[in-house]
């Protein structure tokens, strides 16, 4: 954050006279069933820090959008027999279940039939049925919601997208305000103040009395970044329903062309595809899947962040940037400091797995695996893709792709030759044997070594033989085949040892992508958090001119 953005955000925070509130967006019910509401914890801004707050909570998606609008209940009043509550939001009245002897139409005398809980089947048709299911008992009197001065305390990502937008917009309608931080800086306030996760609204409120700078001021023009995300959400939605349709609708193309009694002989495929293609239902999907992938493009060509930082790159195209922001959402969800974050985030940090310094960009996690591969599986899959088909293919014709030869060339000029470690721990077979100059062990006919040293180690039936590391640059010739290498030696005879491989040309092209992708992904960041400052000095220098 710029030192100006800090100095706005201090001075608002020193000067709050509206509502502090904290939101803590959860997803409504959790896959056993147990209540997940989301959490509004709200205090007077302009009372001391430690004062009492009021929280409420938002039981579903009509919670939600009534506090936005200024609608949610928070007082409710008998209703009078035979009101008139036309007009009047059905989820804003309480109903009763009618007596035994309170039917439709004893009721229906005294009641306007707009009042009444009716479930009406046929709607419009001579068989129309109409059954009464509940009574008027309670309407809302007093609401509640977002206000002029409120400020909105919430974090960049997570499910509350939508949630976010809403907040957003009626803030410009109204003159509040939204403010987000990262969950890296609410995780930190959470431990300083040792709460729990589920105060995490009244936690957001504390956190921006203490440090205001930490949060980021959200704005109308921040809502096409979510554009995008529900663009991308719902392209990955019809590409889902078309690979069902398809799938169902070639089982039943194929059922078809079985049950016609025609033999179609090398024509099968050709068959079975016109009657697939015939399905309307096959026809409307693709047709939808085209227009969530046009609808993705439109909003990513608008978004400024793409047409700044990708549109010029070669290979780095609307999915990729969609991918990108599906999965990072706001930079600014993780510190301007914390590239190392990010990084990790986007798998592309050094990890400790066993102990050992290892990079995971490039892999899957194997089953049985007790660890956890690092950094979100989508963004990871992008950048492996981005890589290796694009910027590692494009030599010298693009910044990237010089740059990829670049780093090549230091690594061979590091690694002049292919190594071999060797196995420190090597099977003894039943051909192998002591001599007085060693170990002779057998690796298979007419394979063998002579280690000069070495002791004997039993481990569930079998002898080990532990020998001291080494590492032998391959010079001349070599092949390996099973974890043997075969070296070829100066007089012509050939060595046998077991171990792996390393700094061969295709280990220095994949060390050179896993280096290329970490500076791609460093330079993301960099550049998108330079985007986010010159946007917030914009709009800092903007602000009196549009109030």
């Amino acid at each position: 954050m710029s030192t100006e953005t800090k100095e706005k955000t201090e001075t608002r925070a020193t000067e709050t006279t509206g509502r502090l509130i904290g939101v803590q967006h959860r997803k409504k019910q959790t896959k056993e069933g147990e209540a997940r509401p989301t959490i509004l914890w709200i205090e007077d801004g302009a009372s001391t820090e430690g004062s009492s707050g009021v929280q409420i909570e938002l039981q579903d998606d009509l919670a939600e959008l009534d506090f936005v609008h200024g609608k949610l209940p928070t007082l409710w009043r008998a209703v009078a027999t035979g009101e008139n509550l036309t007009g009047i939001e059905r989820h804003h009245i309480h109903f009763r279940e009618p007596e035994d002897n309170e039917t439709l139409e004893s009721v229906s005398s005294i009641w306007p039939l707009a009042s009444l809980d009716l479930e009406i089947k046929n709607r419009g048709r001579k068989n129309e049925k109409c059954k009464l299911l509940g009574i008027p008992a309670a309407t809302a009197a007093a609401f509640t919601g977002m206000r002029q001065g409120d400020i909105l305390l919430s974090i960049f990502g997570g499910s509350g997208h939508k949630l976010m937008v809403a907040l957003i917009n009626k803030a410009t309608e109204i003159g509040a305000c939204v403010l987000l931080t990262s969950p890296h800086n609410l995780k930190r306030a959470r431990e300083a103040a040792r709460a729990s996760k589920d105060d995490d609204a009244s936690t957001l409120v504390l956190m921006y009395r203490a440090t205001p700078q930490m949060f980021h001021e959200m704005f109308e023009r921040d809502v096409v970044t979510w554009d995008v995300l529900h663009a991308w959400d719902m392209t990955e939605e019809a590409m889902k329903q078309r690979l069902v349709l398809v799938q169902r609708a070639e089982e039943a193309a194929s059922y078809s062309v079985y049950a016609s009694r025609e033999y179609v002989g090398s024509q099968l495929a050709q068959k079975v595809l016109d009657a697939k293609m015939g399905d309307k239902t096959v026809t409307d999907v693709i047709q939808s899947e085209k227009e969530a992938q046009e609808k993705l493009e439109e909003s990513i060509a608008e978004h400024p962040l793409y047409q700044r930082l990708f549109s010029g790159i070669k290979g780095v195209g609307p999915r990729f940037f969609g991918k990108i922001m599906s999965a990072v959402q706001d930079v600014r969800r993780f510190p301007r400091k914390g590239i190392g974050a990010f990084l990790l985030f986007s798998g592309q940090a050094v990890v400790i797995v066993n102990g050992k310094h290892t990079i995971q960009r490039f892999r899957r996690q194997k089953a049985g695996e007790n660890y956890p591969t690092p950094g979100n599986p989508t963004l990871r899959q992008a950048i492996w893709l981005l890589v290796d088909l694009q910027l590692s293919r494009q030599k010298d014709s693009t910044v990237w792709g010089k740059r990829f030869q670049e780093i090549k060339v230091k690594l061979r000029e590091t690694h002049p030759y292919p190594e071999l470690v060797c196995d420190t721990e090597i099977e003894i077979a039943r051909s192998s044997a002591q001599i007085p100059e060693g170990w002779k062990i057998v690796f298979g006919k007419d394979k063998s070594y002579l280690f000069p040293e070495g002791r004997i180690r039993e481990e569930g039936g079998k002898r080990i033989l532990i020998v001291p590391p080494e590492t032998i640059q391959l010079k001349g010739e070599w092949k390996t085949a099973n974890g043997l290498c075969e070296i070829t030696l100066l007089d012509g005879s050939k060595d046998y040892r077991p171990g792996t491989t390393r700094y061969t040309k295709i280990h220095i092209h994949k060390i050179a992508q896993r280096k290329l992708a970490t500076e791609f992904m460093a330079w993301v960041f960099e550049e998108w958090w330079k985007f986010v400052e010159e946007q917030e000095a914009v709009r800092l220098r903007s602000q009196p001119a549009e109030q």
